[in-house]
């Protein structure tokens, strides 16, 4: 007899964990969970935000589908569904809450619909698993953490639409080689590419005008960058441990570069500044650059005040700038993407505009050298 029951209480409970669960998520929204790992998110509004877990936590979901009358996904409301590989998000989202999807580590791709406008901090920190996602141009905000750790991802380009990179947005994402920043962010946060050690190419938009402390800092993979005219502050460390860095481009509206800016960057060969009045350095920017081999190219009128500046003045290599380079205007329909002349995309699917405004260089658009001041 108490065998039999043993076993009643044990077929019991394995009938108990392999129901489906159902529950509510939102003033108007339910949520459903069937036995294979289909999580369904049915109604019309808002998700609940969640301090801790969700009610599905520890439900082992594999999918998730969100209906087309869903408003917002809620603070970590999908977070540490470790076993999630496929999420669908509707075109009726426009908000990705804090911690959304943090830590589900199996998850390899999510295309962002174009009616969200703000991702939202650690949304997708510790995504490791995740290559690729689509950042569509309705999104302004990329929240601090957003993709901290993720750190299987390859590229991102971070659309026209985008004002702010929050802090530690993309730190640690060891894996990705590019990154395309577009022309409306006017500010990249503190550490927000941190330790990317295989970044080889950053495009940095013309409407930036402050780089964040520890921005790029430890990417050491980096060999050149180029500060548009556009940025007035470097932060502190913002290229410290860039230890294959090799050329750098400062742009002309640049006022004040921060302690350790390019400290430990050892492979520096040259240095461009096209500001006429050298920019106030803070204590240590340049160290560890080797200054007696280091190029300093500066405006050619602006040749001995570089010369009696602090820290300009310790290079031994100082340039006047003689290109000759004057102003060439663009002007033909249609976007373009744009190179430097070392083969480096610089921008992609350009306006007329955004050509124009680029730092004075030398660039191929559409197989063709262009000048620009």
């Amino acid at each position: 007899m108490k065998q039999i029951y043993i076993l009643l209480i044990a077929l019991l409970m394995g009938l108990s964990a392999n129901a489906e669960e159902s529950g509510t998520c939102g003033a108007n929204l339910k949520w459903h969970l069937t036995n294979d790992g289909v999580l369904t998110i049915t109604g019309k509004g808002e998700m609940d935000d969640y301090r801790l877990f969700s009610p599905w936590r520890y439900s082992d979901v594999k999918r998730i589908i969100i209906g087309n009358r869903v408003t917002s996904i809620g603070n970590n409301a999908f977070a540490f569904c470790s076993s999630l590989t496929s999420v669908t998000i509707p075109n009726s989202v426009t908000t990705i809450g804090d911690g959304a999807f943090a830590g589900c580590s199996s998850l390899t791709s999510v295309t962002i619909p174009n009616s969200v406008t703000t991702i939202g901090g650690g949304a997708f920190s510790g995504c490791i698993s995740l290559t690729s996602v689509t950042i569509p141009n309705s999104v302004t905000t990329i929240g601090q953490y957003a993709f901290n750790n993720c750190i299987s991802l390859t590229s991102v380009t971070i659309p026209n639409s985008v004002t702010t990179i929050g802090d530690r947005a993309f730190s640690g994402c060891s894996s990705l080689t590019s990154v395309t920043i577009g022309n409306s962010v006017t500010t990249i946060g503190d550490r927000a590419f941190a330790r990317c050690s295989s970044l080889t190419s950053v495009t940095i938009g013309n409407s930036v005008t402050t780089i964040g402390w520890s921005a790029f800092s430890d990417c050491s993979s980096l060999t050149s960058v180029t500060i548009p005219n556009s940025v007035t502050a470097i932060g502190y460390r913002a290229f410290s441990g860039c230890t294959n860095l090799q050329k750098v481009n400062i742009g002309n509206s640049v006022k004040t570069i921060g302690e350790d800016a390019f400290n430990n960057c050892t492979s520096i060969t040259q240095i461009s500044s096209e500001a006429v009045v050298p920019p106030t350095c803070e204590s240590n920017v340049f160290d560890d650059i080797n200054k007696s081999k280091c190029k300093l190219i500066v405006p050619k009128n602006s040749l001995d005040a570089y010369k009696q500046a602090y820290q300009w003045k310790d290079f031994l290599l100082i340039e006047g700038s003689t290109t000759g380079i004057t102003n060439t205007v663009y002007n033909k329909a249609g976007l373009a993407d744009v190179y430097t002349i070392d083969g480096t995309k610089r921008l992609s699917k350009a306006s007329t505009d955004e050509i124009n405004a680029l730092p004075k260089g030398v660039y191929i658009v559409n197989g063709k050298k262009i000048i620009i001041k």
